[in-house]
């Protein structure tokens, strides 16, 4: 978040100097991969660097900022560009190939993998699902007044859950529409959607909810204090963080709150899109 990290575990930190860089803000995660760390900067390069000798193994040059996470299938690493989607050989950093997005559906939003197959989500909720090679498995489109991002976005093994006002589950396989179920009507946001035994959890800026493999709401929990970023799954529990600085922790049942740390450092002054959670 801003220009901090907090770790919570005994590791060794990894350092390296991101001084060029206009912002200190970052966008997106960037990519582990065997050894090398993979990342777009404010200044539209992206980046290969050896997590060892800390040395550039290869610079892609674009001209606009990089907001979105570079992902890799095989030897490509996928960026989204916001007008086309690039690929870039992971080993020297040629472009490979792209493709537009069509103008009436531009892509703003990350880009996500799953089963070898490239998840896209236009500014206008046009939900696609394409091959590596850009081919295309299906599309769907949802309702145009419920805003969307893929920060919000879900993966399963058989569905993808997306949506803002209103969150939808799509079918994987073939973008048939299972269910969708309105979330709010004014004055609040969807943040996160997490897997379940049973269905998904869904954190909104001031509740948390369980929704059933059917669509329905079979639990709910309100919270005291605005929450905001990702809801992140660990050790059958779900963690996120809140607008005083604490981060919590929740049972799937959503009956057991705990506070798992406090003290994060949460600037008044500069917005904070999202929190960036991982354990291991």
């Amino acid at each position: 978040m801003g220009t901090k990290r907090y770790c919570f575990c005994r590791c060794r930190l990894y350092n390296f100097d991101f001084n060029e860089v206009a912002f200190r803000l970052f966008y997106q995660y960037p990519l582990v991969n065997n050894g090398n760390i993979i990342f777009g900067n404010s200044h539209g390069e992206i980046k290969s660097i050896n997590l060892k000798t800390k040395k550039v193994n290869w610079v892609y040059h674009n001209p606009n900022t990089i907001y979105c996470s570079p992902v890799v299938i095989g030897n490509l690493v996928y960026v989204n560009l916001n007008g086309s989607m690039i690929a870039l050989d992971i080993r020297n950093g040629k472009k490979v190939s792209a493709v537009n997005y069509a103008d009436e559906e531009p892509v703003t939003n990350e880009i996500m993998i799953d089963g070898g197959n490239i998840f896209t989500l236009s500014q206008y909720n046009l939900l696609s699902c394409f091959t590596p090679s850009y081919n295309s498995v299906w599309e769907f489109k949802a309702d145009t007044t419920s805003q969307s991002i893929t920060h919000n976005m879900l993966i399963t093994d058989d569905a993808v859950y997306f949506g803002g006002s209103t969150l939808y589950a799509v079918n994987k396989k073939n973008g048939e529409l299972l269910w969708k179920t309105e979330m709010y009507k004014e004055n609040d946001r969807l943040l996160s959607v997490a897997q379940c035994d049973d269905g998904v959890i869904v954190s909104k800026s001031n509740e948390l909810l369980k929704i059933d493999e059917d669509g329905k709401i079979i639990a709910r929990k309100k919270l005291a204090v605005e929450a905001y970023g990702l809801l992140y799954l660990c050790n059958d529990r779900y963690y996120y963080v809140c607008q005083n600085g604490v981060m919590y922790s929740i049972d799937k049942n959503l009956h057991q709150e705990e506070v798992f740390y406090k003290g994060i450092n949460i600037d008044p002054e500069h917005r904070v899109d999202n929190t960036y959670m991982y354990a291991k």
